[in-house]
């Protein structure tokens, strides 16, 4: 069996609209627990390994399509990084 040349990465940044559906999936892709079924579990990048946190110096600068004066701010940046 071949091996990859590249090692698994660390870390890695999604960008999007985290909390309504805009961007990828509500549960799958953010771990959204709005969205999970009854018997979910953890969200699927816990499961995975991967831990979340807002980068919140980013997200206050971000822009959305959607966003106006009465709705702003929905642009969201989280960085996953690998547990351990």
């Amino acid at each position: 069996r071949r091996r990859k040349s590249a090692p698994t990465p660390r870390r890695y940044l999604l960008v999007g609209e985290a909390w309504d559906g805009c961007c990828g999936h509500n549960w799958l892709t953010w771990g959204n627990p709005a969205f999970a079924g009854a018997d979910s579990g953890p969200p699927p990048h816990e499961r995975d390994g991967w831990e979340k946190s807002e980068l919140a110096h980013l997200s206050k600068l971000q822009l959305s399509r959607y966003d106006g004066a009465a709705f702003a701010g929905n642009s969201k940046t989280f960085r996953f990084a690998r547990r351990g």
